[in-house]
């Protein structure tokens, strides 16, 4: 029979290993994306703004769902920049 600490210890190991499957809807928890371009050089500012945007909240592991996702860059000048690689 195994002790009541080890069981509680592993039951505590797996709900953490599932916690950290779960994302936030929080804006405030997204990180920071650097943009880049391969043909010029893509500067921004504070005021610049980067919008993403995606089709699903979630997808399932097994391949069997799938999301769009949408990056949108808009510099200073309120103009959309095309063909920005954002990573």
């Amino acid at each position: 029979m195994r002790s009541k600490p080890v069981i509680l210890f592993v039951l505590f190991v797996f709900c953490m290993s599932l916690a950290g499957c779960f994302t936030s809807d929080n804006p405030a928890d997204e990180t920071a994306v650097t943009p880049t371009t391969t043909d010029r050089a893509l500067e921004l500012d504070s005021n610049s703004q980067i919008s993403i945007s995606t089709t699903q909240v979630s997808v399932k592991t097994d391949n069997s769902d799938k999301a769009t996702i949408t990056a949108t860059v808009i510099d200073t000048d309120n103009s959309v920049v095309e063909g920005a690689v954002v990573s």
